[in-house]
């Protein structure tokens, strides 16, 4: 069929992701009309095959992980939480009390496919709405919070582009 401007209508619409299911020329866009996974707008890059597919649009909304650490004092809210939209991966921790000043490694990302990331970035990690404790951030693919003093509740968020494709599995719980 023909889209409004007299070119061929590239649009393909169906259920599931389309990696490894749908053939496609690059530039065609595929919509998911389940929103798998939070993913509901796909574009495909390369080939002509049923690979190359990429997000445009996707949400897989907070995902709460279990920290298991011996370093933090974990309250019933405290909770440590993955989110990626697009191809940004976003990291948040809450309610948690360290036990020691210095780095503290949370969890490594590279075993929660589809949220893996590269690089170091951080954001500050506070006590608080003002006081600032440390930093929270993520480097050589893991997640860390540096407290530069000891004291309840700290929290802090951070975010960094993503290297893995969409994941096919969510992990954790909805948060």
């Amino acid at each position: 069929p023909q889209g409004a401007s007299g070119m061929p209508n590239t649009d393909l619409v169906g259920t599931g992701m389309p990696n490894g299911v749908v053939t496609g020329n690059p530039g065609t866009i595929y919509r998911d009309t389940a929103g798998t996974n939070g993913a509901w707008l796909w574009i495909k890059k390369v080939g002509t095959n049923n690979q190359g597919w990429a997000v445009l649009e996707g949400d897989t909304g907070w995902r709460r992980i279990t920290l298991s650490t011996a370093d933090f004092t974990i309250a019933g809210s405290s909770f440590f939480q993955i989110r990626r939209i697009n191809d940004m991966v976003h990291f948040q921790i809450s309610d948690v009390e360290p036990k020691r000043t210095g780095e503290i490694a949370l969890v490594v990302p590279s075993t929660i496919p589809g949220f893996r990331f590269s690089g170091r970035t951080s954001s500050p990690a506070f006590r608080g709405e003002t006081a600032i404790v440390g930093a929270f951030g993520v480097k050589n693919a893991s997640i860390y919070l540096a407290c530069t003093t000891l004291g309840p509740w700290t929290y802090g968020q951070v975010s960094t582009p993503a290297v893995d494709p969409w994941p096919l599995t969510l992990p954790g719980t909805p948060a």
